[in-house]
């Protein structure tokens, strides 16, 4: 008898139990976009300590009272990335990159001298992976993907002319899309998706001890329990439908807490330097369970660890009136160990190298960042949750905002603080 024949005639219990032990996809969850605007990208986001747009909602919400009485920017995150796997043994596979728009909108406005109102809606956990239909390592992915939308009121308060603290709410929808290869000799495919709503909050310090010179921000933003229903639906060859039960499925996210802080000063009245660190607390994405209505559960392990994330920018306001000139860098410590390095995921430490330009006239202020993301090579060697080899990986991120300012005259943030 053939290996077909041989399965199809075991329990259908047991044919289950063979496709359920093969390690499902982890969806790429836990891909943060921390990157949401196009000046903050043209500077590696340092700018914590001294941010005062509209996009300080994310940054950091003091930064609010800082910055010019009406604000409202919108704009897009154009993302893309190519992934190549050096099979060991030799041979090669490659992803099929894919193209995503992050939009962000983000509006303020001045209560009274001392409180402040914002509200932003933006993308920044997310993106996704596919591999080709038939690539070696379909059992383990296709195709993964995960999507939110976060709306994000804030509240800011100026106690005195030098120091601020934002506070904010977080709803977060979150949908999931995971397509699988089914393991031989059952063949075919699955395909797993779920949505939900979950909550959070955030809190953000900023204080200027240096009007024009220094400034210096810290923030919190807190893990977000992501409950999320939806189904799984087995497609495999016609030997095997009976056995494996479309169902109802549900599960719970956890995304990460974020601590950030962040130092900026002005060597010069012209040149602008910013340094920030970010604690990205990942271990919360350890393991996620998928509980099937009249089936077994589905453990997902994804084994993530803290991470550190180290950013320096600069900011030039050229002799060219309105018109800035950007440059950053970043070293991102990848939270995926090598034991559970996998191909919906192939994360890995990575060097980040920004560019951008703004251009302000009046009440318009147009800006525009760039940023080249290099992975450094990370081995898969264990086999169990992916085919064995080096992934190399290459991103591009290109940031546009436009942001509208009315009220009282715009500065520069450090000056913000004799206003």
């Amino acid at each position: 008898m053939g290996a077909t024949s041989t399965l199809r005639s075991l329990p259908a219990a047991l044919v289950a139990a063979v496709v359920l032990a093969t390690p499902f996809a982890a969806l790429a969850g836990g891909f943060l976009v921390y990157d949401v605007s196009g000046e903050a990208v043209g500077k590696g986001s340092a700018v914590v300590g001294s941010t005062n747009g509209p996009d300080a909602i994310w940054y950091n919400p003091a930064g609010l009272a800082f910055g010019a009485p009406y604000q409202v920017a919108l704009g897009t995150v154009y993302t893309r990335a190519g992934t190549t796997l050096d099979l060991k043994g030799g041979g090669q596979a490659k992803n099929v990159p894919g193209d995503y728009f992050l939009p962000h909108l983000f509006a303020s406005a001045r209560i009274t001298d001392w409180l402040y109102a914002g509200f932003g809606a933006y993308s920044v956990f997310g993106l996704g992976n596919s591999w080709p239909n038939d690539w070696i390592g379909r059992a383990y992915t296709i195709s993964s993907s995960m999507s939110t939308v976060s709306l994000n009121p804030t509240i800011t308060f100026k106690p005195h002319k030098s120091v601020a603290i934002g506070i904010g709410f977080d709803a977060v929808r979150g949908s999931i899309d995971a397509l699988q290869g089914l393991p031989e000799p059952v063949g075919g495919e699955v395909r797993f998706g779920a949505a939900g709503w979950g909550y959070g909050a955030n809190v953000g310090v900023q204080w200027h001890p240096i009007p024009d010179r220094l400034s210096v921000g810290l923030t919190y933003r807190s893990r977000l329990h992501l409950p999320m229903s939806g189904r799984i639906d087995f497609d495999p060859r016609p030997d095997f439908r009976r056995d494996l039960i479309d169902g109802k499925v549900n599960t719970e996210f956890v995304l990460p807490d974020i601590f950030a802080l962040g130092v900026n000063f002005r060597p010069v009245p012209s040149v602008e330097v910013g340094l920030d660190a970010n604690v990205v607390v990942w271990s919360t994405y350890y393991k996620t369970t998928l509980k099937r209505d009249g089936g077994s559960d589905i453990v997902m392990e994804h084994g993530f660890a803290d991470s550190l994330v180290l950013r320096v920018g600069v900011d030039w306001e050229t002799p060219v009136k309105g018109l800035a000139v950007r440059a950053g860098l970043i070293y991102d410590k990848t939270p995926v160990p090598d034991s559970y390095l996998e191909p919906s995921t192939p994360d890995a430490d990575q060097i980040d190298v920004c560019l951008g330009l703004g251009y302000s006239w009046k009440w318009l202020k147009a800006d525009l960042g760039y940023q080249f993301i290099a992975f450094l090579p990370h081995e898969a060697k264990t086999g169990r949750l992916g085919p064995e080899g080096t992934y190399s990986t290459i991103g591009h991120f290109l940031a546009l905002t436009l942001t509208f300012r009315f009220g009282d005259k715009v500065v520069p943030a450090a000056a913000a603080t004799a206003l």
